[in-house]
């Protein structure tokens, strides 16, 4: 029982080794594929909407909104948006009613 505990932890660690190469390395294809990457791993940058962050979250919604994306997801203070043309997914975290990070996400993270 102990060897399969160190094992997967061996092989877990050499995996997250392999993903500080970057994400176009083969290492982050390997995470991928094994479930260890996260939906926060997997973000990007959106600075077309960077102006958005550290506004108010009732104002930004609005801003989506004019924007052209959808509301496709809300959970505690995360929302996803959706912009369908485009198939665009942003994911907001806000917090005390200002959005604190925004970023693109995989449409799957929209449900679309």
């Amino acid at each position: 029982m102990i060897f399969r505990l160190t094992l997967g932890l061996g092989a877990a660690l050499f995996m997250l080794g392999l993903a500080a190469w970057g994400p176009s390395d083969i290492g982050a294809n390997l995470l991928k594929r094994s479930g260890l990457v996260t939906e926060a791993s997997a973000s990007l940058p959106v600075p077309e909407l960077d102006d958005l962050v550290g506004g108010s979250a009732m104002a930004g919604a609005e801003q989506f909104r004019h924007r052209g994306f959808v509301l496709a997801k809300l959970r505690g203070l995360t929302t996803w948006w959706w912009k369908g043309g485009e198939e665009r997914c942003i994911r907001t975290t806000t917090e005390q009613g200002l959005y604190r990070s925004l970023a693109a996400m995989p449409s799957e993270a929209c449900f679309q």
